[in-house]
């Protein structure tokens, strides 16, 4: 950050940086301090607490300059100590606007700075050869092209503050139409992106829009999407990486306990398959939790396959063991103890763990399904009952839950842009 003279304005070329998309996203307090007006562009919100002090801020600012242009009025010397950093961040802040596609083609940054020289206007005020009118005109020919036509009245403020000699007022009106200039470039969020991603999450044309909302996220979380929505950038790295992470962990778990379901049936209990799960855990934690799942690397992950099957085969003969009924024959019994056994299921781990399998997308379907009902609030008991994500419940709950605290916080952010843009697509699917 660069240190600010006393003198400093309240809106610089540094905080008008900060209003573009990137920044408002990755900041949480930019995204709770701007609000969305109606034509859906960011606006500064001042109704909060903080909101408020800066308004407060600023308006001791103006005042303090009003007072400084009357004091110091008779003698241009007096404007050394103001006057040149106010026209040096009206310099930075329209180089800022330079790339805007209404910005005048035959003005130059450099005819800007040569125009706002604040050693050439100090020596013309020393001198009394000062063509202001001039300069504001100069200075509204850049700005009226891309002035939002909500703000067009603050340029004939802008003129008539300068032409009265009401300076102050005059640089005020100035900085809010550059700010207007910035925050109309900066329209907020995709629109089509967002409506892109809700249209492919709506499943049933019944569903409204917090379950396609909550069913958008999750898919968000487990698959790739293109293009990215931008009100989420802040948590893609969350969404993508770490809650992705967890979700193959849990879909390739699951899938690894099916051979200790295949072979003891109903009569699983649950200390050895908690056992087989740590197991299962630490080696996949050792091999690489998406290693697991990814087929381009299947050849090192062979021998890894092996191990599965064996913690698969051994729990599976110590609940045989354990069962005193004995309600599974004793042929059965010892086939887990052959190699071919043990060979044939990490043959079938490894044809299963990757993304074209039908094993895998339908655990893949399953584990979202679940997910997805945690994160709206929704689950129900029959959710769960499926044996191979009974020992995932905790997971399952704890990645679900996650998932709807972004959702929440997002919600609260962007909610007033995503259900405009839902009645929108709403109305459109009615014709």
């Amino acid at each position: 950050m660069v240190l600010q003279n006393a003198w400093t304005p309240p809106i610089t070329a540094e905080t008008l940086q900060e209003l573009c998309m990137d920044q408002i996203t990755s900041n949480i307090q930019l995204r709770h301090d701007l609000l969305f007006d109606r034509n859906l562009r960011f606006r500064p919100n001042f109704d909060g607490p903080s909101g408020k002090a800066k308004q407060r801020k600023a308006e001791r600012y103006w005042a303090r300059l009003d007072r400084a242009f009357q004091h110091h009025h008779k003698y241009a010397s007096d404007y050394d100590a103001f006057l040149p950093v106010l026209l040096d961040q009206v310099v930075e802040s329209l180089a800022l606007l330079r790339h805007l596609e209404k910005w005048p083609r035959h003005i130059t940054i450099d005819t800007v700075r040569s125009m706002l020289n604040p050693d050439v206007i100090l020596r013309e005020l020393a001198n009394n050869t000062l063509d202001l009118r001039g300069r504001v005109q100069f200075v509204i020919s850049v700005l009226q092209p891309m002035c939002p036509v909500e703000h067009r009245p603050r340029i004939q403020l802008f003129f008539l503050y300068f032409i009265q000699k009401c300076y102050a007022k005059a640089f005020r009106q100035c900085f809010a139409i550059i700010e207007a200039i910035q925050l109309n470039s900066r329209a907020g969020p995709d629109q089509r992106s967002i409506e892109v991603w809700l249209a492919s999450s709506r499943d049933h044309p019944d569903w409204n829009f917090l379950k396609v909302y909550h069913t958008a996220l999750v898919r968000l979380t487990t698959m790739d999407h293109i293009p990215f929505p931008n009100t989420l950038q802040y948590d893609r790295q969350r969404l993508v990486h770490q809650f992705r992470a967890e979700f193959i962990y849990i879909t390739t778990l699951a899938i690894l306990l099916i051979p200790y379901y295949y072979l003891v049936g109903k009569w699983w209990n649950k200390t050895d398959l908690h056992a087989l799960k740590l197991k299962l855990t630490q080696r996949l934690k050792r091999a690489g939790i998406a290693a697991a799942a990814n087929p381009h690397q299947q050849q090192h992950h062979n021998s890894q396959y092996q191990y599965y099957a064996i913690y698969a085969c051994e729990a599976a003969m110590a609940t045989h063991a354990s069962d005193k009924k004995k309600h599974t024959s004793q042929q059965h019994y010892l086939q887990l103890e052959k190699p071919c056994t043990v060979l044939w299921w990490a043959d079938w781990l490894k044809r299963h763990m990757n993304g074209s399998s039908e094993i895998y997308n339908i655990m893949h379907d399953r584990v979202f399904h679940v997910v997805k009902r945690v994160s709206q609030g929704q689950l129900q008991q029959h959710d769960l009952n499926s044996n191979t994500l009974k020992p995932l419940n905790r997971e399952i709950l704890a990645l679900g839950l996650r998932i709807r605290a972004v959702a929440d916080l997002n919600l609260a952010t962007y909610g007033t842009l995503y259900q405009q843009v839902w009645h929108k697509m709403t109305n459109s699917f009615k014709f």
